[in-house]
């Protein structure tokens, strides 16, 4: 039933585009979102809206056209301007092991990290984040990592919420450049100095 649906969608995208196979000549994405990116709807950095479109796990992005055919264009990005050239940098770098003294206490044999996934038997919930060239990532048990984006790892800081016996399994989220992190007890707002 489900590759009925999606056959149809496509079916009709293609009906309302003007057929052909392609939704508009050169009718592309500036530049397509991250790899893990799940919404049905794309920005790209351009203003022009996307739909999710697909069919036995092959994503194509085909644009959004209004009543009179014309792109959908003139919003605001799904991601600020230079984060998906920064994810794909990342993604396309190939995977270097940190020299030892610049694991983390976790990875070296002394808890839970990103390294071992967590100091609860693996069990961490909670997904990294990025925002402003770093990447934030929360233990289950309360450790926090971050961490420059780019081609080479590189760790910045690593805190704990001692006081805070809670489950940390919530992603944080990022919000008017605030980093706000939830235990099972307390929300945290972490914020930039004053003025930023």
């Amino acid at each position: 039933m489900r590759a009925i649906a999606a056959i149809t969608a496509a079916l009709l995208v293609t009906a309302l585009s003007g057929g052909g196979g392609q939704a508009a000549p050169g009718m592309e994405p500036k530049e397509l979102p991250p790899a893990g990116y799940g919404g049905n709807q794309y920005v790209d950095s351009d203003g022009c809206v996307f739909l999710r479109a697909g069919l036995a796990g092959q994503t194509t992005w085909v644009p959004r056209f209004n009543r009179d055919r014309q792109p959908v264009c003139g919003y605001e990005p799904t991601f600020p301007a230079g984060l998906v050239d920064a994810a794909a940098a990342v993604a396309a770098a190939p995977v270097q092991e940190p020299p030892a003294e610049a694991k983390p206490e976790a990875e070296r044999g002394k808890g839970g990290g990103p390294g071992r996934r967590g100091g609860r038997g693996g069990q961490d919930y909670a997904s990294p984040v990025m925002a402003g060239g770093k990447i934030f990532y929360v233990t289950r048990s309360g450790e926090a990592f971050v961490y420059a984006v780019g081609p080479e790892f590189k760790l910045l800081a690593e805190n704990r919420f001692a006081a805070d016996s809670g489950d940390f399994s919530a992603t944080p989220a990022i919000g008017d450049g605030d980093l706000f992190i939830r235990s099972s007890k307390y929300l945290y707002c972490i914020a930039g100095p004053t003025g930023q």
